[in-house]
């Protein structure tokens, strides 16, 4: 409220709840055209091209959640890291766990597949059961 307005014991608050404010508020009608014309559908754009992840531009990959023991997971940060600092800086900053583990994968799963009982893979499997 400004000066002029606190001499006059002008209720500003009451004109507007009162609903008789249209001719005591300066801009309200600009205001109202910009409210209404916000409402109008603009002219159809051209159709920017959606971009693609960069994780996604080699191939589709499929989100997955699996467990892992605390020491393998320890051990696949550490893994993340020892590869970062080995790499030049520029390609360093892409090395992902996600990325270590699908690579990892492929090349078990590959031996498995070369070698079947005699893979890494299988004799592990069969020790950890024993272990149990």
């Amino acid at each position: 409220m400004n000066m002029a307005d606190k001499k006059s014991g002008k209720d500003i608050l009451q004109d507007v709840l009162s609903g008789d404010h249209d001719a005591h508020m300066p801009g309200l009608e600009g205001l109202k055209d910009l409210i209404n014309h916000h409402g109008k559908t603009k002219p159809a754009s051209k159709p920017q091209a959606k971009k693609t992840p960069p994780r996604q531009r080699k191939g589709i990959k499929k989100k997955s959640t699996h467990y892992l023991s605390e020491e393998v997971f320890a051990n696949l940060e550490d893994a993340r890291d020892t590869i970062e600092n080995l790499l030049p800086e520029d390609v360093g900053s892409y090395i992902s766990k996600s990325g270590i583990v699908d690579t990892a994968l492929k090349m078990i799963l590959q031996e498995l597949a070369d070698k079947g009982e005699k893979s890494v893979l299988f004799k592990q499997i069969i020790k950890d059961r024993k272990d149990k």
